[in-house]
């Protein structure tokens, strides 16, 4: 992180002349970086953290045909091996049992073989499964369908559906929901295939900061649930929030940082790309009694135009950006940089490489393409997220340069 932070500090001082004096000031307090890189928070569990896993269904080392695991041979061999995640520390028990069990299922009751990413043959490719720690579990099963008609799909869930239907209360294996998922090109993202559900609840429950949210298969939520609660606090803390501030939440997903803060602040005002995260998004104000939010469905490029036409130049808004691991585009960051009365922001990455262009072009002087006063990187601190993996979330606090004659209205 602090590598990360000494690449932007150099691309910074050098596209923001307007501000370079303060930013050498800061290189010279802090060893060469623009701000402080505060010490990592660590994760409150290590093992056994992570609420979602994607598994691959392929050949074992061995040659075992649906094998339930992580794919380690890459796609430029013949076969792609899988290995069970029998040994994987970053998995609850819990999550294991479901691999297993869907692999007892796949490799005695199906008559299909695995999907091959290099021949494109074969059927089963992949598993979603979530867990939570109010006990739900949910198990998403992803086919190709080749040639297969409707009628022998609707064999393959009759199938998975008894047998996962029928586990005792008490099993390990038990699921809470099944799913269902035909998807014939993986590497389409724009594909419009919805997981349907085979039996159980729609929705899988977790509990964050004492609030509750309603998680859907494909809707992102953090992985590690209570390294999320530090992660949240901190980000309270570096929007230094009022009464009257408006919070703009970009890439909400399940809206759970906006819900979790709206106590705090006049309203909230939620963007996320994905439908079904709205949509829990909206059921979970609701289920936790959170009335000052609202949320919209769209690119962000897209409803930010709409939405920071309509701020009132008087009201004080703080952004907070959680952008997927490639960053926000370019449109996104002109946005927030035309709309003035966001005077703090706070931005949160899972991947800082990925961030760096967006880092660089929120704190560059004013141009024609970027107009607005830049933002002044402030501080920035690692929470630990994925234990036993050299990654961290970072999460970044930007303030508006005060710039005379272009001052943003409070």
């Amino acid at each position: 992180m602090v590598e990360f932070v000494r690449k932007v500090s150099k691309s910074i001082c050098k596209n923001c002349l307007t501000d370079k004096r303060w930013h050498l000031e800061k290189k010279a307090l802090y060893a060469g970086l623009i701000c402080k890189v505060h010490d990592v928070i660590p994760s409150p569990i290590l093992n056994g953290y992570r609420n979602k896993c994607e598994l691959t269904i392929g050949r074992s080392v061995e040659g075992k045909d649906n094998t339930v695991g992580f794919g380690f041979s890459g796609y430029r061999v013949e076969v792609l091996h899988v290995l069970e995640p029998t040994e994987c520390v970053d998995m609850p028990d819990k999550m294991k049992h479901i691999c297993m069990e869907l692999q007892v299922y796949l490799q005695t009751k199906s008559t299909r073989c695995s999907f091959s990413p290099v021949s494109r043959e074969g059927y089963w490719q992949m598993a979603v499964v979530r867990t939570s720690q109010l006990g739900g579990s949910v198990l998403g099963v992803v086919i190709h369908p080749q040639t297969l008609t409707q009628e022998e799909l609707e064999e393959e869930k009759k199938g998975l559906t008894e047998h996962f239907a029928h586990l005792s209360e008490d099993s390990p294996s038990r699921v809470t929901s099944l799913y269902f998922l035909v998807e014939s090109d993986r590497r389409n993202e724009t594909s419009d295939a919805k997981y349907e559900l085979l039996f159980g609840e729609k929705w899988i429950e977790e509990s964050l900061l004492g609030l509750k949210y309603r998680v859907s298969p494909t809707s992102f939520f953090q992985v590690n649930t209570l390294a999320a609660e530090h992660l949240y606090m901190w980000i309270e803390e570096w929007c230094n929030l009022t009464r009257n501030t408006i919070l703009l939440d970009i890439c909400c997903g399940t809206g759970t940082i906006g819900i979790t803060l709206a106590n705090r602040v006049k309203h909230v005002i939620g963007v996320e790309i994905s439908a079904d995260a709205v949509e829990d998004a909206i059921a979970n104000a609701k289920i936790n009694n959170v009335m000052n939010a609202r949320f919209h469905c769209g690119k962000a490029e897209d409803v930010l135009q709409l939405i920071t036409y309509d701020i009132p130049p008087e009201d004080d808004v703080v952004a907070v950006l959680d952008p997927p691991r490639a960053g926000i585009c370019m449109d996104v960051i002109r946005l927030i940089r035309q709309c003035t009365n966001i005077t703090r922001l706070v931005y949160v990455s899972c991947n800082p490489s990925g961030a760096t262009q967006n880092v660089i072009e929120l704190t560059r002087q004013s141009t024609r393409l970027v107009r607005g006063p830049p933002f002044r990187l402030m501080e920035a601190r690692p929470v630990d997220l994925f234990p036993h993996t050299d990654h961290c979330e970072l999460i970044m606090r930007f303030e508006r340069l005060i710039v005379p004659g272009i001052q943003p209205v409070r």
